[in-house]
Parts: structure tokens; sequence; C-alpha cells
């Protein structure tokens, strides 16, 4: 399969500068719309909202995922014959996810690992294989390009994938080609994921229609709606006329400058304001969904519906809790989907090997020292550690005199003037 190939043909441009648009796609449009059918309602809002781009939400949630999960190192850890694991130094594996391309590295591989499962459910990385069939080089596919096709009078779930490139036909590629991660199962197709944004796009929605009224209530002088009558009923007025008067000198640039009306008219504004409509309530509720649903607090994605509970106490908690929640799990997923798929493409004994991510370095993570320390310490005062559990749990050199040295030792040599610690 060369989509390689193709990909450099068009030009794709994916991830250039941050953005998250396909520019690929038809019509610039996102690679995360979705028209997806909500109950309850013949409005189907999935064809109205836009992409991740035009959702500050969303966009801050995935791009938090996304530079999350690249915190994370991968590694490949072997199990040994007494069952315990160590790490894989140099595996083919992680030397590929740190470099799977000539195009891009592996942090942007991920990112489109992320936005895919986020927008999607679905990830999909093609294989490029050199003349002997081993595993050459990966890259990541729009989620919107793949799809799996079935030959005629065949049983399988699916036969081959078929990729729509840019231009061109469609490429029909062999089942070992693409590799699928797969977040849940989408109970009308059990062959694909489900997608979390599927349960969001009315709350898209919302969030889009919020910020574009809120952005024309300035746009437009801070007057939401207008409605201009003839004060005398007699009075013969051009209505087009004498609105295209005040749009001129309350709308765009001339925002603010007088207006002369040569005919009494009255001036009246419904109650149809952002406060009467309570948008500052209505959004919060949307953010807070785009929050639950994806496991991220909103403090910690700065969003406005988390200023409430955003304090400097809380947010260390804050971060934990998002971590755990969403980038974990995330993790887990993706290890165990490449695993699965590569691991025997490039590895001997890969019943015996997994991939994972390293997150010993990750700061929310990481144990508080000060609560670290303070627990060595009562543990040594209450005598249930010796002297070089102590310094173990604390994290300094251990040497031979320290074991089988408890506290009250320690106490009763610097008692009697021996010295001590």
């Amino acid at each position: 399969m060369r989509v390689l190939e193709r990909l450099r043909e068009v030009g794709k441009k994916a991830f250039s500068g941050g953005n998250w648009v396909d520019s690929s796609l038809p019509g610039n449009v996102s690679a995360a719309k979705r028209t997806f059918a909500v109950v309850g309602t013949n409005v189907n809002f999935g064809e109205l909202v836009g992409g991740l781009e035009t959702n500050a939400a969303l966009h801050a949630a995935v791009s938090w995922l996304a530079k999350s999960v690249n915190q994370a190192t991968p590694v490949v850890k072997v199990r040994r014959r007494d069952g315990t694991e160590e790490v894989t130094a140099h595996h083919l594996l992680t030397q590929l996810l740190e470099r799977p391309n000539s195009y891009y590295d592996g942090k942007t591989l991920f990112a489109g690992v992320v936005l895919s499962l986020v927008a999607d459910g679905n990830a999909y990385l093609g294989i490029e294989r050199d003349a002997e069939g081993q595993v050459l080089e990966i890259c990541w596919l729009a989620h919107t390009r793949v799809t799996m096709q079935k030959d005629p009078q065949s049983r399988e779930p699916f036969d081959f994938w078929e990729y729509r490139p840019p231009t061109g036909t469609p490429i029909r590629v062999p089942k070992r080609d693409i590799v699928q991660v797969r977040m849940g199962i989408d109970p009308e197709d059990p062959r694909y994921g489900l997608a979390p944004l599927k349960a969001l796009v009315r709350q898209q929605y919302a969030l889009e229609q919020g910020t574009t009224y809120t952005a024309n209530v300035l746009r437009n002088g801070g007057t939401p709606m207008t409605i201009l009558t003839p004060r005398d009923p007699d009075t013969l007025i051009d209505p087009q006329e004498i609105a295209d008067r005040w749009n001129a000198k309350t709308q765009g640039d001339r925002v603010g400058s007088a207006l002369v009306m040569d005919v009494p008219v009255e001036v009246h504004y419904p109650k149809a304001t952002p406060n009467d409509l309570a948008l500052e309530t209505i959004l919060d509720r949307m953010e807070a969904d785009i929050c639950a649903v994806l496991g991220v607090p909103a403090q910690v994605l700065g969003l406005h519906s988390g200023r409430l509970s955003k304090t400097y106490a809380n947010m260390k908690e804050a971060r934990e809790v998002a971590w755990e929640e969403a980038v974990l799990p995330l993790l887990n997923l993706i290890a165990g989907c490449l695993s699965h798929a590569l691991l025997p493409e490039v590895s001997a004994r890969w019943e015996r090997e997994r991939l994972t991510f390293d997150v010993s370095q990750i700061r929310p993570l990481m144990p508080d020292v000060d609560s670290l320390h303070n627990r060595a310490r009562e543990d040594w005062k209450a005598n249930l550690i010796d002297r070089a559990a102590w310094k173990r749990m604390v994290g300094l050199p251990v040497v031979a005199e320290d074991a089988g040295v408890f506290y009250e030792d320690t106490t009763e040599t610097q008692l009697s003037g021996k010295g001590g610690l």
C-alpha cells in the first residue's frame, strides 16, 4: 500500500500549526464533522455544527488530551520466567512509534489518534511495508476516509479496507495493512467504536450558537435586536431604507456613530438580551457536559464553567482526576490495540511482550514528597521499618549497615553518646 505517497502528492496538512482541520477534505470540511441522528427531534444537529476547530471547549479538551498523551513515553516490556517484567531497550516498536515515517514524528501520530478517537471512536494507522513484507513505516489515516468493505457472498465481518484519498479513486487495502484503534463498541455496528462526540452534538451546537449570538450582540454595539415603528401611524416610510440607515450606524466599524432620523420613529428593544437568555448558565452546562463525557475537569481546561471550583488548593487534585479518568484509560486503550496489531509484526517474542506507556515522570501522578517523608518518618519512629526501608522510602542510598537498625537503637546510641543519625 502506498498511502504515504498519495498523502505527499496532495500535500496533506492535518496538523499544521496546531490546526485540527483536515485540509484535504472537499471545501475544507472538518475531519470531525459527523451527521449524527439525535433521538426526540427531527433537527439534524450534526449537519449544523462545525468541527473541533470552531468550538473552543472541544478544541481545548482534544488539545489537552493530545498533549497529555504525548507526555508519556511508549515502552515495550518483556515478561521473564519468574513473572516479573523488564523494559526492552531499543525495541523496534518503540523506535517505529518514535519516528513512524519521514513525514512527521510520533507525537503528531498520537495527536491524530486522539483526535480520531474523540471525533469518531475509531483511529486508523496505515502500514507501509518493504519488498519482503516487513513493516517499514506507519501513518495516521483520517477516520473520514477509511471504511470496512465486504466481498459478495462473504460471511466475514469485513474482507478489506477502503481508503478514499483526497484525489483519485478509492484504494483497496488488505486487512493487515491498517490498524484500527477502537474506543468501545458501536451497538449499531460492532465493527466500529463509539464516538464520544455522538453524545455531545447538541452541546456542541448550543455552544457555537451561544458564542455566535454574543459576538453578534457585541458587533451590533450591544444591541441584541431592534424594532423601529413610525411614531405617527399616518407617516409614510420606506422600511428597508430605515433599516439600512439604522444598521449602517449600529453595526460593523461604524458602531456608536451618530444617527439622525428625519422621520419620527419609535425604537423598541425586545427582551432578548444575553442576561435575559441566561447564556452564561446555559453555556456553562454545555461545557460541563463536554468535560463529563471526555473525563477532563473544566478547571484543567481553563473553561469558563470551571471558574467556581478553580482554586490553587484543588487544581492539583483536578489534574490527577483528569489523568486517572481520561489520559490513563486512553493510554491503556492505545497500548493494548498497538500491542495486539504491531508486536507480532516486528518481534519474534511478541507473546511475552506488551506495549505500555511510562508515566513515572508525569508530575500530577507523582507522590507528594512531603506526605511521603511524613509517612516514612512516622513508620520509622513507630519501629515498623528499619533504617534501610526508611531510606528506600525517601529515596536515599542504602548501605549494608542500615539493615536491621531501628529507631530505638539509634535513640539509645545517641543517649549513650556514641553517635548515630
